[in-house]
């Protein structure tokens, strides 16, 4: 599993390249925020391979309410709606 934890970087070509060749070939990729989405902001191959890319913090540190709209999934069981503090970010994603 390849785990970036890098913010707003640059990646040499070849490692790049090396990099898309090894998440072809099964090799697993996962990451949160800044540290996928923001990696390496110059290389749409990266973006390509990652399925979006991090854009900004529109309103800073937001007060905001976290709906839950499956209540029903497992993962959600028991959990209602709650209010959360926190940074907003806004990405772009390929769905």
């Amino acid at each position: 599993l390849i785990v970036p934890v890098i913010t707003m970087s640059t990646i040499e070509k070849a490692e790049l390249k090396n990099l898309t060749q090894a998440v072809r070939q099964g090799s697993g990729l996962g990451g949160f925020h800044g540290t996928m989405g923001d990696s390496f902001r110059n290389e749409p191959d990266y973006q390509f391979m990652t399925g979006g890319q991090w854009v900004a913090h529109p309103g800073d540190i937001i007060d905001y309410t976290v709906v839950i709209t499956r209540p029903d999934d497992p993962i959600t069981k028991g959990v209602s709606d709650f209010a959360y503090r926190s940074e907003q970010y806004y990405m772009h994603v390929d769905p």
